[in-house]
């Protein structure tokens, strides 16, 4: 957990090596920086201020859909990911204090959360290949920082790629990362359905 203004720490995950499919790892370190030189979707500055009512994530595809209480949403997506050719599996992960807010099924029981800061962040982590020769590397990726009000802390979204080598997440064969955005949703008129712009993937109903 991040508990100054800057969301930086120090977490080893290479245990994620293990053949044995470990628990969801964590970014080992974390710097507040902008990935690219010319970032993808809009700046997580934009959350700041905004109450946060509600949280849906989709079964079908790496996204997670903020809805907040001035009838404005967005996304966070995965960069690339391409609905129709998917590849390796991806998912959006956080850390564990985050990880029961995007998943709650409905309106957030407690009442809205408010942003008081929000940062893109450089994170980077042990990736490997446990095919082949077995390959381990560092690996750099973009990922999103939120920081509540109520609670104070730093909480990290980010992206992993994973492959198992039976079904039910046993035997993890393959890990990496990759970046994260967020993308502003249009607003919903009224009742009327929203429209989702360029660089967002809706695809929830799918």
């Amino acid at each position: 957990m991040m508990h100054s203004d800057n969301p930086s720490r120090s977490h080893s995950s290479s245990r994620a090596a293990q053949h044995s499919a470990p628990a969801r790892p964590q970014p080992r370190h974390t710097t507040k920086e902008p990935c690219p030189p010319t970032p993808v979707g809009v700046d997580p500055a934009q959350l700041i201020g905004k109450a946060l009512k509600g949280v849906r994530r989709s079964h079908n595809h790496p996204n997670v859909t903020l809805q907040f209480t001035d009838n404005t949403a967005f996304q966070i997506l995965v960069d690339g990911y391409d609905p129709r050719h998917r590849g390796v599996p991806k998912y959006i992960e956080t850390d564990p204090d985050l990880e029961p807010i995007f998943n709650h099924p409905d309106d957030l029981r407690d009442g809205p959360l408010t942003i008081c800061n929000a940062a893109r962040i450089t994170l980077a982590d042990k990736a490997f290949d446990l095919n082949g020769r077995g390959s381990r590397w560092d690996q750099t990726h973009c990922g999103i920082a939120l920081k509540f009000k109520e609670d104070g802390r730093w909480h990290c979204i980010w992206a992993m790629l994973a492959e198992y080598e039976h079904h039910g997440q046993m035997n993890c064969i393959f890990r990496s990362y990759h970046d994260v955005y967020l993308a502003a949703l249009a607003p919903l008129p009224g009742r009327g359905k929203r429209r989702p712009p360029n660089k967002t993937q809706d695809f929830n109903k799918k």
